[in-house]
This record gives C-alpha cells, sequence and structure tokens, in this order.
C-alpha cells in the first residue's frame, strides 16, 4: 500500500497550530506536482 508523508526539520520548537498542520498535510496539488515531475520521495 502506498503511503507517502511530509516532515518539517527545525533547529526550534514548532508550535501545533492549525496552519501548522494544514502545512504538514499532503494536498492534491502535491501529489499532482509528484506525478508530474516523477518524483521519488524519501524521508
Amino acid at each position: 500500500m502506498p503511503t507517502s508523508t511530509k516532515a518539517l526539520l527545525s533547529k526550534t520548537i514548532q508550535k501545533e497550530t492549525p496552519e501548522f498542520e494544514k502545512a504538514l498535510r499532503l494536498s492534491k496539488e502535491d501529489i499532482r506536482l509528484m506525478k508530474q515531475y516523477d518524483m521519488l520521495t524519501v524521508l
């Protein structure tokens, strides 16, 4: 089963605000760009 995730690397601790959580969610645009550029994302 394919899975995807985003990560944010930061030197400081980030507050878990709704905007922060939204930024970490994969959007349809993210998926479209990964397919368009034939990206292999490795974390």
